[in-house]
């Protein structure tokens, strides 16, 4: 299929967006955590100080898992705990999570965990592992903090939980501010003080098998179906919804490529973030659903400041799921802020017998 040059920018950034800098590792790859049995324990809460080495304070924390249903597709429950040093002392929270997969089950390998809210020395925080083993503090109201420079292990097994260690956990220099944020107070350390610049931290977690396969990671791109049920060109391009909650917002096309059995083509539009904003629940994540024919494929989602009147060059890129729903797909939420949101996705319409590349442009505001 033939691709605009706007639409390969956008894949490009996309592409860019997910690539982060290398960190010294410590140890080989150790496998995929099981199936847990529960241990006790686990607050959710912050605690002063605990003694000894992170990873064991982290191990020791883990609680119970809390079996619930409101889990997306391929998702499996789960429980955490963290451990951070720093020039203040000690500070540890636990509670509970979700696990992400690749691959069909039984044979699934863990891929994420991301814990629900906590608080950490006065902030709420996100602790996510992402790609199996990186650490990830995503602040409610400021920059997150990513590994920067230090060492890190892989994950290993400590009892019946799996951990990761990381020194030098320090802001993101390359996380937007938000529109209307102040760089400076965006950018303070967390919990505003002076000693928690740069962090060391254990994360600890333990998750329950998946017991649906996710869809494939990798995917061939499908064709058009020739000859098509219905005849005639392809038709408009198909509506994609963006939704939160009760809340709703259509997508503004920005680039698209089309193919048939007998033709293609490609449009460009032009940048244009809406004036108009959805309102997003920054701890729960959105829906993605077609309104119109065709199935989606090949998601992606990432976002940049809203007040941008040029696509961004420094995109960051959000987590995309399959939805419980057939049809959906569900993406995680940006921090709390005013974004642009920008959506590339693949849509086969068999009926019709044409497929398409197109991106959308949202305009969402985070709430923490």
């Amino acid at each position: 299929m033939k691709r605009s040059a706007v639409a390969l920018a956008i894949l490009l950034l996309l592409i860019l967006a997910g690539c982060g800098s290398g960190t010294a590792t410590t140890r080989p790859v150790a496998s995929a955590p099981a199936g847990s049995t529960p241990a006790a324990g686990g607050s959710g809460t912050t605690t002063g100080s605990a003694g000894g080495p992170l990873e064991d304070v982290a191990s020791a924390l883990v609680p119970a898992i809390v079996p619930t249903g409101d889990l997306e597709g391929g998702a499996s429950a789960g429980a955490y705990a963290i451990a951070l040093d720093g020039a203040f002392g000690r500070a540890t929270a636990s509670g509970q999570g979700a696990c992400y997969w690749a691959g069909a089950s039984p044979g699934a390998t863990f891929t994420a965990m991301t814990g629900e809210p906590t608080e950490l020395l006065g902030e709420h925080v996100d602790v996510q592992i992402s790609a199996g083993r990186s650490p990830e503090l995503r602040r409610a109201d400021g920059a997150r903090y990513i590994a920067s420079g230090g060492t890190m292990t892989d994950p290993v097994p400590v009892g019946d939980v799996l951990v990761v260690r990381a020194t030098q956990l320090t802001i993101d220099p390359a996380d937007p501010v938000p529109v209307g944020e102040d760089k400076t107070s965006y950018e303070q350390p967390l919990g505003g003080r002076t000693d928690t610049a740069t962090l060391d931290v254990a994360v600890a977690w333990r998750c329950d098998r998946p017991t649906a396969s996710p869809t494939a990671t990798e995917a061939v791109d499908p064709t058009p179906v020739c000859p098509p049920k219905v005849a005639g060109t392809p038709g408009p391009i198909p509506t994609l919804v963006l939704t939160s909650g009760a809340d709703q917002a259509d997508g503004i096309p920005f680039s698209s490529d089309y193919t048939t059995c007998t033709d293609d083509g490609s449009a460009d539009g032009e940048w244009n973030v809406p004036d108009a904003a959805l309102s997003v629940d920054g701890k729960a994540p959105m829906t993605l659903s077609l309104d119109g024919p065709g199935a989606l494929f090949g998601v992606g989602a990432f976002y940049a400041p809203a007040g941008s009147d040029t696509p961004p060059t420094d995109p960051i890129t959000l987590t995309v799921r399959p939805g419980t729903s057939p049809g959906t797909y569900v993406v995680d939420p940006p921090p709390h802020g005013d974004w642009a949101l920008v959506v590339s996705t693949g849509i086969a319409d068999a009926d019709h017998g044409v497929v398409r590349d197109v991106t959308y442009i949202y305009r969402v505001k985070v709430k923490s």
